[in-house]
């Protein structure tokens, strides 16, 4: 079962370049980023993934955030800029997008000492168990790299609902380097993780999670 597809030149160069200019140059008016001190959930769940996973070492970091939407409401003005994707988002997928659950921008500095580290690992909808979703099936996160860099996403081989309710073991299966116009198409409750970069002065990714009239098979899109 391919639990996730990896598309390069996701949109055309012209887009790839906005997308950069907007996000990495900030060629805009007005406040772009707000600061967050986590990744994502808690500092006090470092422990828990670190008992998981023996090939890195686990640890939060703060980085800067820009929400664009969250529940189909509009919450910043960068919103007309990343839109096209939901677009690319249908065409790639050859599914209708029925709502937009979030789309945000993170950005995450140069950490030297990042080395084999990453975020904790984390679901983009959290657990089916607890919020009991009906369309989760047709849930589907993409990650879009706006510039070239360092500082990988790694994706694992359970749900959050695998690993905390049926306990079952975490494995990596895969690595993905970030690079401009590089997206990464994955069941939005699939674990993954980010990573600071270690060479480049940041890491800058576009982050949609949305659910479609269907559920999609990955393996006709690589």
């Amino acid at each position: 079962m391919t639990k996730f597809a990896v598309i390069e030149n996701f949109v055309p160069e012209s887009f790839q370049d906005h997308l950069e200019q907007v996000f990495y140059d900030q060629k805009m008016l007005g406040p772009l980023w707000s600061f967050s001190t986590l990744t994502s959930g808690t500092r006090r769940q470092v422990a828990r993934w670190q008992e998981a996973i023996s090939e890195y070492r686990v640890e939060e970091s703060p980085q800067l955030v820009c929400v664009q939407m969250g529940n189909d409401q509009v919450m910043h003005q960068t919103w007309v800029d990343i839109r096209p994707l939901t677009w690319f988002f249908e065409q790639v997928t050859n599914a209708r997008i029925t709502a937009i659950n979030r789309v945000k921008v993170n950005l995450n500095p140069i950490n030297q000492s990042w080395e084999n580290k990453i975020h904790p690992p984390h679901s983009d909808v959290g657990s089916y168990v607890e919020q009991k979703m009906p369309n989760k099936n047709k849930m589907f996160s993409m990650i879009y790299y706006i510039k070239d860099g360092d500082g990988p996403t790694v994706i694992f081989d359970r749900t959050l609902d695998d690993f905390e309710h049926k306990k079952l073991p975490l494995s990596v299966i895969g690595e993905v380097i970030p690079k401009k116009g590089r997206a990464i198409i994955l069941p939005s409750d699939l674990l993954h993780a980010g990573t600071n970069p270690v060479t480049t002065d940041c890491r800058i990714v576009a982050n949609l999670v949305c659910t479609f009239d269907r559920t999609i098979d990955l393996k006709e899109l690589m």
